[in-house]
């Protein structure tokens, strides 16, 4: 931040912090801009490993994964046998990037299935946590799954 009012106590004049505004765009609080004015709620400090331009690349697609858990009822949870099987439709995309990683690592799933195009799409979700990619190229993923 380059500076905080007085309802922004968890960050400091200097943090790198990163985030996204609540609603649509509001006059004067300009998004394609170095600075702009946000809620702290909806902030995060910037770790150290990570630049930002990957920050900005986590708000929107993160939220959308989480509230598709929320909408199916999933809560965090530790891992287990008996956690939750996830689907994952799309998983090489933005959202089924993160779905993935949070369906394994916080939502506890036993078993994370993703469809993505063979080759380096597969790849790149069995290296984020699928247990099983189908190619939804290959025919319906349903008839994939039923066999």
């Amino acid at each position: 931040t380059v500076g905080s009012g007085a309802q922004a106590q968890e960050y400091k004049t200097g943090d790198e912090v990163f985030g996204m505004i609540r609603g649509l765009p509001q006059k004067d609080r300009g998004t394609v801009a170095e600075y702009c004015i946000v809620d702290a709620k909806v902030c995060a400090r910037r770790p150290g490993s990570v630049s930002m331009q990957g920050c900005a690349s986590v708000p929107l697609v993160g939220i959308t994964a989480v509230k598709m858990f929320r909408a199916c009822g999933l809560e965090p949870r530790a891992p287990g046998p008996d956690g939750p099987r996830v689907l994952v439709t799309g998983g090489a995309g933005g959202v089924g990037t993160v779905a993935i990683q949070l369906a394994a690592q916080l939502y506890g799933a036993s078993a994370v299935v993703a469809t993505a195009s063979p080759g380096e799409k597969t790849e790149l979700c069995t290296k984020l946590g699928a247990t099983r990619v189908v190619n939804y190229r290959e025919g319906p993923f349903e008839t994939t799954l039923a066999t």
